[in-house]
């Protein structure tokens, strides 16, 4: 918990695996960590989501 800076910026394009997003925006987070990476909702939106146990399975909607 606590306060985190971060620098939003717009990517020109995000890939997973075949599906491609231009020009999405997202945040960089400062320092060392973490260093996962969240999908937001701005990109999730554009996808329709299955759960199958362990698997998260996205397909394009567009």
């Amino acid at each position: 918990s606590g306060n985190t800076y971060g620098h939003q910026i717009t990517l020109r394009a995000v890939s997973i695996g075949e599906l491609r997003l231009n020009d999405v925006k997202a945040v960089v987070i400062d320092g060392d960590s973490p260093r996962n990476v969240l999908l937001g909702m701005n990109v999730l939106s554009k996808f329709e989501i299955d759960q199958r146990e362990n698997l998260l399975i996205l397909r394009s909607t567009y």
